[in-house]
Formats: structure tokens, sequence, C-alpha cells
């Protein structure tokens, strides 16, 4: 299936599960929130946590977004898709906790920020349009589209090739690069800086799934014009003032170490499904 529908898939499918392909006109609440697919974020949870009972939990229970990641999605929406704002972003009426707390009761689909937060956003999103290169990469393309594919892997313990569906959601292709693009809000915008970022919150792994499940989609790279997108682009714009940016390609280095905790987070979530996600040893050990 592509993008071209006669109906919304999101009406299409209200139960989340979305057949293999790629779509341009779902928002961001349903990819996130309701369609079913393994993404990253679940992947790294598996990562994150020492049991994979653990790990579950906050797959099925997931924490509420921090104000870093409530800034960054603002951001993203100023930039990529401008004319959605208004629907997926809700300003409150003022800084106040309380402000926040009856905006997120009364709009629990939506991301909340404040009127500060929101002046933040515009000027990382001034910041990003206004750089001399990376305004040119974004100037046509296509903005955050969402992808599912049977992403295949080897798995060590059954020495087989296994699969699972995959989701991403790619936030620019542009039209005149075979490139993929990761807009990215961080503290720390420089080459040191995000390396370490790419490291504590596994960057490289998602770059890596976003590409295996991108290229895997046919339709998709036909309709972009590329046989396939190799070159993954991360912009990153800071989120103190002046609102740094700066923009990086990565490296052959990088992709082998995303390939390779996308594989290990990959084996590990199929380990844990067949043994019925175990928690600490299930014996008495002697200690």
């Amino acid at each position: 299936m592509t993008a071209l529908s006669q109906q919304p898939i999101e009406s299409q499918h209200p139960d989340g599960l979305v057949p293999p392909g790629y779509y341009t006109d779902i928002s961001n609440h349903f990819y996130h929130h309701v369609s079913h697919g393994t993404s990253s974020s679940k992947l790294k949870l598996l990562l994150e946590h020492e049991t994979d009972a653990r790990a579950r939990h906050y797959w099925l229970n997931p924490e509420p977004p921090s104000v870093a990641m409530r800034l960054g999605t603002a951001v993203h929406s100023l930039v990529l898709e401008p004319h959605n704002f208004g629907n997926d972003n809700f300003v409150t009426a003022s800084d106040h906790w309380s402000a926040v707390k009856t905006a997120r009761d009364a709009y629990p689909g939506m991301n909340i920020i404040t009127p500060k937060q929101h002046d933040a956003a515009r000027r990382m999103r001034d910041s990003v349009l206004s750089h001399p290169y990376v305004s040119q990469l974004l100037c046509d393309g296509l903005a955050e589209v969402s992808v599912w594919q049977d992403v295949a892997f080897y798995d060590a313990e059954s020495d087989d090739t296994q699969t699972e569906l995959a989701k991403c959601r790619i936030d620019w292709m542009p039209h005149n690069k075979p490139y993929l693009v990761d807009l990215k809000s961080a503290a720390n915008a420089s080459a040191e800086g995000f390396c370490d970022a790419c490291d504590h919150f596994e960057y490289y792994l998602s770059a890596c799934l976003y590409s295996r499940i991108a290229n895997q989609c046919s339709d998709l790279m036909a309709a972009t014009g590329y046989a396939q997108r190799e070159t993954f682009i991360f912009i990153v714009v800071e989120n103190m003032p002046p609102y740094s940016v700066a923009w990086y390609e990565m490296g052959v280095e990088s992709r082998s170490k995303g390939n390779m905790r996308l594989n290990e987070s990959l084996s590990r979530l199929y380990w844990a499904r067949r043994n019925g996600w175990p928690a600490h040893n299930e014996k008495c050990l002697v200690i």
C-alpha cells in the first residue's frame, strides 16, 4: 500500500493495525499512541532496562514526555509541518504548572507546551530555517513520513533469520538528495556533545532502523525518485539561546555501531517474547 489512498488510513484502521507501506497523512498522535509495530523507542527500552519484564512494563505504560521532549515535538511541528501545529500542539494560557495540568487533562492527545516553550520553539525554528545550508536541505521534500515494514534480522540463539513488523516516522526526505534527515533538539550541538547524546539516547540505533525500514519500502523509494537512501543526516538545534544549529552525516563507524545495537535489541525482543518476558532468575540461587 502506498501513501495514495481514497480514505485517511486512520479511519480505515482505527485499531492501529496499519498494513506495510508508507503514509503521508497519519497524525503524530495516531502514529505514536494508536498504531501497532515495533519502534526504535520500544527497542531502546530493552537495552535500557535490566530485565525484560521491566522493559515490557514501560513499553505498555510509557512515561509522560519530559519538558525537553515536549519542546522538541513543538520544534518539529514548526519546522516540518507548520500547517499542522495547531492540530498537534496546545499552548497553555500561562507558564504555571496548574495551566499545564489542566491542558493535559483536557487535551490528552496533544503536545502541551507553555508560552515560554512556544517562544523558545519559534526561536529554534528561526535558527534552523535561517541556517545557510540546512535551509536549502529543507526547502523541498516530504515531511513526517510514516512507514511500516517487516524487518529481517539474524538471531544468534536460533541461528536463523527472523522478522519483526517495525515502524518509523521519518522527519524529512529531500527531493533533490538521497538523504534521510532527522531533526534533533539538544543541549549541546557541538560534534563532541552530539556524539555523546547519540550514545546516550541510542540515536544511531534509531537511524539504522529508519534506514532499514525506508530502503525496504520499494513504493516509498520509487515515489521519491531514488533506488536507495543510504545517507543519514542529523540536523541539531540547541534548546538554549542563541539556539545554534549544526548538521552531521552518520559515518561508517557510527552506522556499524547502530546496526549492532539494533540487531542486539531485535534479538532480545525475539527471545523475551518466546520466554514470557522474564524478570530476575526464577530459581533460588546461593549468593
